[in-house]
């Protein structure tokens, strides 16, 4: 009788690497944004300083971690670290889907594809800013598809998507 030797999965490089650009974008983005836009200001004047915000994939994903400094977000890279709050995406298609924007936040959330460790007022906080964010770098066909409803753009909040893409992102500043 001939023996099989069992199939390993594939370590999903490509969906790993756009996560984890997509993890660096979002985060250098609400480091920036948080310094400009009034809404995410006024969102973030309620959490405490030195919260530590991050988002995890499992199992062994990437993750993102963020802190508030002084009413606004500071990137703190994707290493791994002790976290007040965690958002945790259950699997890596799961994170995929949401961060190409196949999945809007809340209908990933109704569909049991992520959870959370700490303190749901702080997370509602955050996923407020997080949609504020997906309006500045998604277009407005995208942003139709996956928020229920899209945040108004001003012309101050054109400016601020053109200095996220020019140096936002690049920079953090």
């Amino acid at each position: 009788m001939d023996s099989y030797q069992p199939v390993m999965p594939g370590s999903k490089r490509f969906k790993k690497m756009v996560v984890r650009t997509v993890l660096f974008v979002l985060g250098r983005a609400m480091q920036s944004a948080s310094k400009y836009d009034v809404e995410i200001k006024r969102e973030l004047a309620v959490l405490p300083d030195n919260l530590r915000i991050q988002m995890q994939i499992l199992p062994s994903g990437p993750c993102m971690t963020v802190v508030t400094q002084n009413g606004k977000l500071k990137y703190l890279g994707q290493k791994p670290m002790e976290a007040d709050m965690i958002v945790i995406y259950k699997n890596l298609e799961s994170a995929f889907m949401l961060f190409t924007a196949q999945k809007g936040i809340a209908k990933s959330y109704a569909e049991h594809r992520l959870s959370l460790r700490g303190d749901l007022s702080y997370a509602m906080v955050f996923t407020r800013c997080i949609i504020i964010i997906q309006g500045y770098l998604f277009p407005k066909i995208i942003n139709n598809r996956i928020m229920k409803r899209v945040p108004a753009m001003s012309l101050k909040k054109h400016f601020i998507r053109l200095w996220l893409y020019s140096f936002g992102i690049s920079t953090g500043l």
